[in-house]
């Protein structure tokens, strides 16, 4: 897990602690979020912005194999922060990129779009339009 996805874990559970809550609202997360001092990205609504940073609606998936419990090969690892992560990196080799292709083929097919940095990182089509919850997806789609 990336340091600003543990870091936003921790702060959910702060939130939950502190309001003593277990339902969570995204958007009051992100506002206590910046009460508590966490910096508002830019430009679009700062809210819904850091709001959708929390929700689930964007997926990250890492796919692996059934058999081993090993995790699948691709041409960068889980939250590598390199070109290698790129969904249209032509470096690697053949099968990390056939794996790579054939999760994207399988998550755009479902109505997902690949984040254009990260092979992993999924959003689902019309992301905007759905409330900002910690509900399941099974529950929004």
């Amino acid at each position: 897990m990336s340091h600003k996805r543990h870091e936003m874990h921790r702060l959910i559970e702060y939130y939950k602690e502190q309001t003593g809550s277990d339902e969570v609202d995204m958007k009051e997360v992100a506002k206590f979020a910046v009460k508590s001092g966490w910096p508002l990205p830019e430009p679009v609504d700062p809210y819904d912005r850091l709001a959708k940073q929390f929700t689930d609606v964007a997926r990250e998936v890492v796919r692996y194999d059934q058999k081993t419990g090993k995790e699948i090969e691709m041409t960068g690892k889980y939250d590598e922060m390199t070109e290698r992560s790129y969904p249209n990196y032509t470096g690697g080799t053949e099968q990390q990129r056939k794996m790579r292709d054939l999760l994207r083929s399988k998550m755009e097919a479902q109505g997902f779009t690949v984040y254009e940095y990260e092979w992993w990182h999924f959003d689902y089509k019309d992301w905007k339009s759905y409330r900002i919850t910690n509900e399941p997806f099974s529950k929004i789609h």
